[in-house]
């Protein structure tokens, strides 16, 4: 198993152990990581509901944390939507891509 795909594995434990210190050693103040999946469910969007469509998708996002006193008190959580709504068939990919 390669190293980051232990850390995962190994931050999922711990988060389902509610070993938050363990975790904020194991992953610092922040990580990237990618989705992958299928729309295989209706997808609230602000625009309405997306339906189903059966396609694939991939995307880049990022977790960072603030921790005081052994509690989470800032928490920000960046994906990159526009390329999965795009993946999805929602919105048309840019141009020149």
């Amino acid at each position: 198993m390669s190293d980051l795909r232990q850390r995962a594995v190994d931050s999922v434990e711990l988060f389902n152990a509610a070993d938050y210190d363990g975790m904020r050693a194991l992953l610092g103040p922040g990580f990237r990581y990618s989705e992958t999946g299928t729309q295989t469910g209706p997808l609230p969007t602000p625009a309405g509901i997306l339906p189903p469509s059966g396609r694939r998708f991939a995307f880049r996002a990022s977790l960072w944390q603030r921790w005081e006193g052994g509690r989470i008190v800032e928490e920000r959580h960046h994906l990159d939507t526009m390329t999965m709504l795009v993946q999805l068939g929602a919105l048309p990919a840019p141009a020149g891509v």
